[in-house]
């Protein structure tokens, strides 16, 4: 599947901003926790994966 128009690849952005990949995928990781970026990434639910939601 082609990549969505308005997304970068990690790779792509990391490049732009000047930070290796690993640097950038953890950057993104903290402003998604923080809220102040969303991620779009279909994410699995824990429990349908049989493990407990606690």
């Amino acid at each position: 599947m082609p990549p969505d128009p308005g997304r970068l690849a990690v790779s792509e952005l990391g490049r732009r901003i000047g930070l290796s990949r690993p640097a950038t995928s953890e950057r993104l990781k903290r402003l998604e926790q923080r809220r102040v970026l969303r991620s779009e990434r279909p994410k699995p639910v824990s429990t349908a994966l049989g493990k407990s939601a606690g």
